[in-house]
């Protein structure tokens, strides 16, 4: 009997055309069930949670700018302060630490209005799917974002206005307009240094003068390091606890105790709460007032117990807040590891980076 090699072919190709139909019907299907779903989620959980975010953000922002002055309020909203837990107080606490003068002379290349409009972009681009299938933009309503910032989506990068005869725009880091208050006199500067001189590595970095006085040499950021062990000696000096039998200040045994309790609160806190394989950078990968300490991302413990970004954020902004000082809260930020990401705005980013530019 002789095989009909035609029809053979043409009985292959049609089954594979069926399968392949069916295939991509069974595909188009699913893509359909994806954004479905994807709509669903948009319309119950992503909108109105981007809507109260907002506003909440909108309402901390007009409270500090109340109770502080526009230019702080920028700041604030600029270091993330506007979006965390207990916010406003933390940073009307900074506020009375600022240098208000220098606060008002200060101008800022964005103001909130024009970060609002930004983060209305990129939020419309990124749903932008999901708005074609749900019909948003047909409908005119576009997301949490309001319309007239959309019109701008056409136009180029917003410019922000430039007062006349302002050569540069002034530091957005709130850090570089707070005093440090939490360093006083309790303990005189060289009596401190003499004792501080024989711990973290201080001894290369003062010099007793003849005349009786100090002069400091810190290289990178140890002046901060210092700065924070003195805050946290006075503290301990200011509780009545550290004196010796004639009613001075006890500043041996002070410093000592600081120096554990910064470790405490700094390394330990960082190294056993929130990150895995808490270590010390490699020497020949250190630089002066870079990272020290390289981590391989948050535990498994504290993923579990703080599943999104926000609340890992809060966790570890409530804890610094808790700090007795400037300097000991920017001395926590500059010894958190690198290697320990996070997505803020849709863009991961090294806690790190996230801290020191907050703080």
């Amino acid at each position: 009997m002789a095989i009909d090699f035609g029809r053979l072919a043409r009985g292959v190709t049609t089954g594979y055309l069926d399968a392949k139909i069916r295939n991509t019907e069974a595909n188009d299907a699913l893509k359909a069930k994806v954004m479905e779903n994807s709509a669903t989620i948009y319309q119950t959980q992503i909108l109105p949670d981007t809507i109260e975010s907002e506003k909440n953000r909108k309402e901390v922002y007009d409270q500090i700018a109340s109770a502080t002055n526009q230019n702080f309020a920028e700041l604030a909203d600029i270091g993330g302060y506007t979006t965390m837990k207990d916010g406003y107080q933390t940073a009307l606490d900074l506020y009375k630490k600022t240098d208000k003068k220098k606060l008002e002379a200060a101008m800022f290349n964005t103001d909130y209005n024009q970060r609002y409009a930004k983060r209305g972009k990129t939020f419309n681009e990124k749903y932008e799917p999901i708005f074609n299938q749900i019909g948003i933009k047909q409908s005119g309503m576009l997301g949490p974002y309001t319309t007239e910032l959309m019109l701008k989506e056409d136009q180029q990068e917003v410019t922000p206005s430039v007062k006349a005869g302002s050569p540069e725009f002034s530091s957005t880091a709130i850090r570089d307009y707070v005093v440090d208050t939490g360093t006083t006199t309790l303990v005189p500067e060289t009596e401190f240094a003499r004792v501080a001189a024989s711990f973290r590595d201080f001894q290369n970095s003062i010099i007793f003068k003849p005349d009786g006085g100090v002069k400091f040499t810190f290289k990178g950021t140890k002046d901060i390091e210092y700065n924070a062990l003195r805050a946290l000696t006075n503290d301990l000096v200011a509780t009545g606890n550290y004196t010796t039998e004639d009613n001075k200040a006890n500043v041996g045994r002070a410093v000592e105790e600081a120096n554990f309790i910064l470790k405490q609160q700094t390394q330990n806190h960082i190294g056993n709460n929130i990150v895995k394989g808490y270590s010390d950078l490699p020497q020949e990968q250190t630089t002066p007032g870079g990272a020290s300490y390289v981590a391989q991302g948050f535990s498994d413990e504290f993923n579990q117990s703080y599943q999104t970004a926000n609340d890992k954020l809060d966790y570890i902004e409530d804890h610094m807040a808790k700090l007795g000082s400037y300097s000991e809260q920017r001395y926590y930020a500059q010894s958190f590891p690198l290697g320990v990401k996070i997505s803020i705005n849709g863009k991961e980013v090294e806690v790190r980076d996230y801290l020191l530019s907050s703080y």
